[in-house]
């Protein structure tokens, strides 16, 4: 939910060069969104239909990425706090996910209290079916883009480390795909039916 000014201050010259980075080869970067709401993906179309790009109702994405997720604390209280994130941005992505191929990928530590969170029975209460589970060691080309750890709060401790983290890689169940496709098909339907008269 950060601002580019909360970002920019969290994060100092790391943030300040990604951003440039993706600002000058033409993405749009949003800021305070918060991905387990539907309202703030009103706001999302909204900025897309700013920028001329399609709405969202009539676009989606091949990859929605949420990595190390985690709203703070260690409690049993915490756990539930994390699940129900996790529960939130689940059904949030299935609702603009790419119906062909489309994934979503999360990373978490592979570590009791992350197991805890039972991220596959959150993500298949969503209609999604684990792909496969990566190493982030194996996907060099992650930290090659530069990735590195940081808490939110750097005064607290030192950031934990991505050793002994998974990236866990869903796709939609062939059900929902389907449902998707046929709704997709619905809209596409009656844009075409204004668009002749």
């Amino acid at each position: 939910l950060d601002t580019r000014k909360e970002v920019l201050d969290k994060y100092s010259d790391t943030a300040k060069q990604a951003l440039k980075t993706l600002d000058s080869t033409g993405v749009m970067v949003l800021h305070g969104i918060d991905a387990t709401s539907p309202v703030d993906f009103k706001r999302m179309r909204e900025k897309f239909e700013e920028k001329k790009v399609n709405p969202i109702d009539e676009c989606s994405f091949d990859r929605v990425v949420f990595n190390f997720p985690h709203c703070g604390g260690a409690t049993e209280q915490d756990v539930k706090i994390n699940r129900n994130m996790l529960r939130g941005f689940f059904s949030s992505a299935r609702s603009v996910l790419n119906i062909k191929g489309g994934q979503v990928h999360v990373t978490l530590r592979d570590t009791p209290f992350y197991k805890s969170w039972s991220i596959e029975d959150l993500a298949e209460a969503e209609s999604f079916y684990l792909v496969k589970k990566d190493s982030i060691k194996s996907l060099q080309d992650f930290i090659d883009l530069g990735y590195q750890e940081a808490r939110t709060n750097p005064a607290t401790r030192a950031a934990p480390t991505t050793e002994n983290a998974l990236t866990y890689i869903f796709s939609l169940s062939r059900v929902e795909t389907k449902m998707k496709k046929r709704k997709q098909n619905d809209v596409t339907g009656k844009i075409s039916k204004k668009r002749k008269s």
